[in-house]
Formats: C-alpha cells, structure tokens, sequence
C-alpha cells in the first residue's frame, strides 16, 4: 500500500467547491458573499470536521431548508450557523457588535465575588469576536479549578450560557 496524504483546500480552493457545489443546485442561488461567510465560519468555528464535509452538508441544508427559487442572503448563513452550533449571533457575524461591557456585566450578576474569572471570559470573549485567536486551535480550553464551593460551576455554567445558549454544555473531567 502507498499512502497519499490529501490536505484540506486552502480558502480559495474551498470557496470554489462551495461555489460549484452551490451552482449545481438549481433550487437557490448562493452569492459569493454567503459562500464566504460559510467558509470563514466553518474554518474559524467548525474545525472539528474535515473541510469541505461539514461545510457542503451545511449549505446543502441551507439550500433545501430555503424557498425555492430565493437568494440566500449572509445574514441567513448565520442565523442557520448560530442555530447548529449553539454560538450567540454577536460572536460570529462581523455586522453585529460585541458590547464587552454588557457581556461583563452579565457574568458580574452571575459569578459573585471573582471578578478576575469575569474579566477573563470578557477578554476571551473579546479577543473571539476580534479574530486574534489562532487558527486551527480551539477558541479556548478554560479549566476551572479551586476548592469546593468556590464559584468553578458557576464560571462554567455562565461560560457555557453566553457561548452555546445553556448552562448544560460544559464538559466535567
């Protein structure tokens, strides 16, 4: 047997698949601009599946999910994206601002006594939005350690509420 590595397409290369793929459907038509958005979403979010898979069954959902004979605009690309990944519109879509304040707050009225835990995940959340992650790495690993009784659930319940809609999706190890 010889093996033949087979790296995932860079950007262009991916857009172009997403295009060809999107053309040979005839139910909607997807403008560049959605296939953009699916391709940075998917490259910067989704990276736990091999490009182009996850990203071709996701615009094939968006395709026969829509209207026929309709556009599908960007703003629907992260709608539909933010509906599968449980991620807040905020985070993902670049025309909708991150108010860091807000988001401050709102871990402040729900982890008492740890403002350092809260500004933390604020700047977290922050450097997300801003795009200064690395890529291919995930967004961030947050282990939460102290004695019992510390606030380390709270933090994770409050971190798991803003990133994915519910208080139940940290992992415990």
């Amino acid at each position: 047997f010889r093996q033949i590595p087979i790296d995932e397409p860079d950007a262009t290369r991916g857009r172009a698949i997403l295009a060809k793929f999107a053309g040979a459907h005839r139910r909607r038509t997807v403008p560049p601009a959605a296939i953009a958005a699916i391709d940075r979403l998917h490259r910067r979010y989704a990276t736990y599946s091999a490009y182009p898979g996850r990203p071709l069954r996701f615009l094939d959902n968006l395709i026969r999910d829509g209207e026929p004979r309709t556009s599908i605009p960007e703003a629907e690309v992260y709608s539909a994206f933010t509906r599968e990944t449980g991620l807040p519109v905020p985070l993902v879509d670049p025309a909708v601002p991150l108010d860091v304040n807000a988001v401050r707050d709102w871990f402040g009225s729900r982890v008492i006594g740890q403002p350092e835990a809260v500004d933390l995940v604020t700047d977290l959340l922050a450097t997300v939005k801003a795009g200064l992650t690395r890529p291919n790495r995930p967004l961030a690993s947050l282990p939460v350690v102290g004695p019992t009784g510390g606030g380390k659930t709270g933090v994770a319940e409050a971190v798991a509420g803003v990133l994915f809609g519910s208080a139940a999706r940290p992992t415990r190890v």
